[in-house]
């Protein structure tokens, strides 16, 4: 490649970053889940009602894949 071509590509990989980071900024944030219809009356939780942070795992522990991720994500609760 000649370097006037290296140059232009690597100002368009530049631009389009840049790009990428001001659309990422002003994305507006999407509005918090409805914790009634991911949290059932029967299903199983952990600590306080009323904690500031919810976290909701989806999992089928018969997949390889999710039961491997089970270990990891028990262990950093």
């Amino acid at each position: 490649m000649k370097s006037e071509t290296k140059t232009m590509l690597g100002m368009l990989l530049v631009i389009v970053v840049i790009f990428g980071i001001i659309v990422m900024v002003w994305k507006k944030q999407d509005a918090p889940a409805n914790l009634d219809t991911l949290i059932r009356s029967d299903s199983y939780s952990m600590g306080p009602v009323d904690a500031k942070v919810t976290i909701v795992e989806f999992a089928d522990f018969q997949c390889p894949a999710c039961a491997a991720a089970d270990v990891v994500s028990s262990t950093c609760i």
